[in-house]
């Protein structure tokens, strides 16, 4: 038979599951693979920010 005098202790925290080195791999390749169109993503919009400002600034300012 049990012991119900003593309150119940929970269990300790269970340890956490074991990271995938494979896991990590693909995913920092992922990443890399995407950063080329990220980066030509970035500076496409920079130029075409910038020259929409200056068309308007000559517009405007002729």
């Amino acid at each position: 038979m049990e012991d119900r005098s003593r309150p119940q202790t929970p269990d300790p925290d269970p340890p956490p599951p074991e990271r995938s080195t494979a896991g990590t791999v693909v995913a920092i390749a992922r990443v890399a693979l995407d950063l080329p169109r990220l980066l030509f993503a970035l500076i496409a919009r920079a130029l075409i920010l910038g020259l929409a400002g200056f068309f308007f600034w000559r517009l405007l300012f002729g």
